[in-house]
């Protein structure tokens, strides 16, 4: 068998320069081939890859003519402010659903979240500008908004406080502390009180807790107690052994207690201020529009003495919900976090752990997102699970609520919800998981879009919004609506909503604008799909040339052999040994040929994908595929090989099984 591979080896190297053609049209043929299979794997590898990396999304602001109540108004109304960026109480986004271009619509409602021995904590750094006031580094804010304490006066004698708003500011109050709705918070001995914005109809209210017909001034008397809702605004530390928070009460600007619309202290919850999340701020035109307070007064007064409201359900309920308040968070629903305007134009970013996956997405999961921010203020770590009561809210801050130009102050301090007496309880009991953390940096590229639909509050919880199913729906703002839309899609998507007149503004009614991103999609999807053909037609034109020439070359290979076939048949060499030698013999040529073209089609898949890919690679913000596989790259070699190898063997099965004599030319037989 032996003798016999090396006759045919000889008869092959016997011809050279035939033998160098077809090692030539061999590795042409097969370098082409890995090249152009590699580019049109790289081109759809490409395409998928954007395709899973890039998201396209639409936003929408809601603008109408509306009077300072925030109410709309026909344009030439006499009592028109303008056109305005509005929230919707209701809005029906439904008929969008139905257009080919949308994959789904993520409506996030914010609601709050009681969270059982947590306080709400931030720096004071973080909102206090450096220039107004040095903040040591160990002072703190805390969610101490409507906090109700029980106490007595720490004075053998009354102390008078003049309801007069031209008498002294604040006034000293020594009070001993019974009871607090927070027990985390720890109160000094003394505090600075001010007492303003009474009116006539609290009146009877300052007679009943005076015991007198005195409305002028308050007095509070020794061995009495009194129940009272505490007001921020003050300096906190925490002690890191017991967890305590304890006021500053001597570090001023800040170390006092003051009043807010009702008197001493902040109010209490269920003290009507109307929906401020129907306000607007426009910081281009630097007019806000507020819905005015309703001057209703749905609390309980927020002084009183504690025998007169001990066993007042009333003063039970809002007590229950100022504890509430006092632990209370922000809690964004959503099904899908990286569907934010924020998190799509990376002003929102993974910091620690990991994202919410679209199973827990699906199958709401009892897990959670926070800022990284927020967790290192709150010691929370991934991997924690936060106890968490789930309630209606309306009462939080918003960026189009609040007209100011330090808007860093108002999201740090007064973005927290508000637990309302009529809110129906609690929705959703569970704890969750803490999966994830996310960091947030600075966006000022907002362009010609609203920069309230780029509003990510720093303090938000995000979970699924499959995870409370029971949630309420919220009202529609230019940060609470995505549209995700198919990539690519985008003029299609805008000329149906120009159809549908959703573009459209009649007088009173609301006009929709739309923002789109895509990350860049449709600036390189074009070059990639345009590769994608040029590939599909180099890989076609590779393939022809391929089968071509293999069945050429085969042919006259074997061909070439017939001769030493026969020759070898009348030394005594049987049909068997005479194909195998052939074969063989076929193998080192194909090997030679196949090895070579391989390695040198691998090398230039590199060179000539990133030639074709050009300023697309360049402007991706995804890695692209410009090199060759070497799995696909070595398949393809060993596959053009082998159809070289089964080429030769049907054209030499034709002859081999001939007498001899048949195999040799007529004049030698």
């Amino acid at each position: 068998m032996k003798t016999a591979i090396q006759i045919f080896l000889k008869q092959t190297r016997r011809s050279t320069k035939r033998l160098v053609l077809q090692l030539v049209l061999l590795l042409a043929v097969i370098a082409f081939f890995v090249v152009s299979l590699n580019l049109y794997s790289n081109s759809i590898q490409n395409l998928q890859t954007v395709e899973d990396t890039y998201t396209t999304i639409a936003t929408a602001e809601f603008y109408g003519y509306v009077n300072e109540a925030g109410e709309l108004v026909s344009p030439g109304n006499e009592n028109c402010a303008g056109r305005h960026l509005l929230s919707l109480e209701d809005y029906d986004l439904s008929s969008l659903l139905s257009l080919d271009s949308v994959k789904r619509i993520d409506l996030r409602t914010r609601v709050g979240a009681y969270i059982p021995g947590q306080v709400f904590v931030r720096s004071l750094r973080d909102f206090v500008p450096s220039n107004v006031y040095d903040v040591p580094e160990e002072w703190l804010g805390l969610n101490e908004t409507g906090n109700v304490i029980r106490f007595t006066l720490d004075s053998n004698q009354p102390v008078t406080i003049p309801l007069d708003p031209n008498s002294a500011p604040y006034c000293t109050l020594p009070l001993r502390i019974i009871e607090t709705s927070n027990p985390l918070l720890h109160y000094p001995d003394t505090f600075s009180i001010s007492v303003t914005n009474f009116d006539d109809a609290d009146a009877e209210e300052i007679r009943r807790l005076n015991r007198s017909d005195c409305t002028d001034s308050i007095t509070l008397y020794p061995d009495v107690e009194y129940a009272m809702a505490v007001s921020g605004g003050s300096v906190w530390t925490k002690d890191p052994e017991t967890g305590i928070y304890t006021w500053l009460t001597d570090e001023p600007p800040y170390a006092t207690l003051y009043s807010h619309h009702d008197g001493i202290g902040l109010r209490l919850p269920g003290f009507d201020y109307g929906k401020r999340y129907q306000a607007s701020y426009s910081k281009s035109s630097g007019y806000s529009v507020r819905l005015p307070y309703s001057g209703e007064k749905t609390g309980p007064f927020p002084l009183q003495r504690y025998e007169d409201i001990k066993d007042d359900p009333t003063w039970a309920e809002y007590t229950q919900a100022a504890e509430y308040d006092a632990h209370a968070f922000n809690v964004t629903l959503t099904e899908d976090i990286a569907l934010m305007a924020a998190w799509n134009q990376g002003a929102m970013y993974l910091n620690d752990g990991r994202i919410i996956t679209e199973e827990e997405y699906k199958s709401g999961a009892k897990v959670c997102m926070v800022s990284a921010q927020m967790a290192e203020y709150q010691g929370w770590q991934v991997g924690d699970t936060l106890d968490m009561h789930l309630y209606t809210c309306n009462g939080f801050y918003d960026r189009t609520s609040v007209k100011t130009d330090n808007w860093l102050a108002v999201q740090n301090y007064l973005n927290t919800p508000t637990y309302l007496s009529d809110c129906g309880g609690f929705f959703e009991e569970d704890t969750y998981e803490i999966v994830g953390t996310f960091g947030q940096r600075e966006f000022t590229d907002f362009g010609d879009t609203a920069e309230e639909v780029f509003y990510s509050p720093w303090n938000a919880i995000y979970i699924p919004a499959n995870a409370a199913p029971n949630a309420p729906e919220g009202p529609i703002q230019p940060s609470l609506v995505t549209i995700e839309l198919q990539n690519g899609t985008i003029n299609e998507f805008k000329t149906a909503v120009e159809e549908m007149g959703l573009t459209d503004q009649a007088p009173g009614e609301y006009e929709i604008k739309f923002s789109y991103f895509d990350h860049g999609y449709s600036k390189i999807a074009g070059g990639l799909q345009e590769m994608n053909r040029n590939a599909k037609i180099l890989l076609g034109l590779s393939a022809a040339l391929l089968a071509v020439t293999m069945i050429l070359t085969a042919f006259l290979f074997s061909r070439q052999h017939k001769h030493s076939a026969g020759i070898l048949r009348m030394l005594g060499g049987n049909k068997k040994q005479t194909f195998t030698a052939i074969l063989s013999c076929a193998a080192a040529v194909v090997a030679a040929g196949g090895i070579v073209g391989t390695i040198l089609g691998g090398v230039l898949t590199q060179s000539a994908g990133a030639s074709i890919l050009g300023d697309a690679a360049s402007t991706a913000t995804v890695k692209l595929a410009t090199g060759a596989s070497p799995v696909l790259t070595a398949l393809c070699g060993a596959g053009c090989i082998a159809l070289f190898l089964l080429l030769t063997a049907i054209f030499t099965a034709t002859y081999i099984g001939k007498e001899p004599r048949q195999l040799l030319p007529k004049d030698q037989a």
